[in-house]
């Protein structure tokens, strides 16, 4: 594939993260438009998903040479010289990239590898195992258990998929729906949407647990228009989604249901605004549960 040339690419990036830029959006070629709202989408998600946990620079968002879409890859490595190195080593760590977390491994002090070993469980478990300390053979089960709901509620995918590959079979369904659980209740709709479609963990979800927690995942008995307009919006087109989508509509009241068939009309512009296609003809379809 040919590669993206270098100045379209600091074009885009430049269209994508300067928030002077969205005004001239409308005067760009619809294809144009749509792909660097795309790539902001990403940008934004990944700030997101650091900005409360390190301090991540926001100048360092690289585009792939030959797509030309967000690579958060390649901006977590041009970031390693602006960022204190125990940031980078938790950054590494929860987008999974090993070689990178190894190579800052061998460069820290035992006081800074110690003080990872108390950090969050994800962060702790790469420390342990790079260690090779025996908590991490001993307390594997557990460690992993923690570390993917913790990914989950954090949105963290890369770090979520290795740790929920190593969860023993007899207890994957339980933790996967733990991790969808917490994930809603975050509104991590990118973490849902990866655990629903994703044949490996969406073959082993428990909705029945999903539709007992509803409660604790929304205490107040409502999803919320923002978050249900994507749900139900992709629900439409990708069938993967469906039975999530189905099971909380029908753990909502029926005049919760009206309410929110109503709310999602309103917001039909918006969300298109937004990169959201609303096929408003198959909204109906979806808000009919028995």
């Amino acid at each position: 594939m040919a590669q993206v040339p270098k100045l379209q690419n600091i074009l885009l990036r430049q269209f994508a993260v300067n928030d002077n830029s969205l005004e001239a959006w409308r005067f760009l070629p619809f294809h144009v438009a749509t792909r660097l709202a795309r790539i902001r989408a990403d940008i934004l998600l990944f700030q997101r998903l650091h900005e409360n946990f390190v301090k991540f620079p926001r100048d360092c968002t690289e585009l792939d040479p030959e797509t030309g879409m967000f690579d958060p890859e390649k901006s977590i490595k041009s970031a390693k010289e602006q960022m204190d190195i125990l940031d980078y080593f938790r950054v590494c760590t929860v987008n999974d990239l090993h070689e990178e977390c190894h190579e800052v491994w061998h460069s820290l002090t035992d006081y800074q590898r110690v003080s990872l070993m108390s950090d969050t469980f994800p962060i702790m478990a790469a420390a342990v195992e790079l260690w090779n300390n025996p908590l991490h053979h001993n307390h594997s089960e557990i460690i992993n258990y923690c570390a993917s709901v913790h990914c989950a509620e954090h949105g963290w995918i890369p770090a979520l998929v290795k740790h929920l590959r190593r969860v023993e079979e007899v207890k994957l369904p339980s933790t996967i729906t733990e991790c969808l659980n917490r994930a809603l209740r975050q509104r991590h709709f990118h973490v849902v949407f990866y655990l629903s479609t994703k044949e490996e963990f969406a073959s082993k979800l428990m909705l029945d647990r999903i539709e007992s927690g509803f409660f604790l995942i929304f205490p107040d008995g409502q999803i919320g228009t923002y978050f249900a307009s994507k749900l139900f919006a992709m629900a439409a087109c990708v069938p993967g989604l469906r039975p999530v989508a189905a099971t909380l509509l029908h753990c909502l009241h029926e005049n919760d249901r009206q309410k929110l068939r109503a709310r999602l009309v309103d917001v039909d512009s918006k969300r298109a605004i937004s990169g959201y296609d609303i096929i408003r003809k198959q909204f109906p379809a979806m808000l009919k549960v028995n």
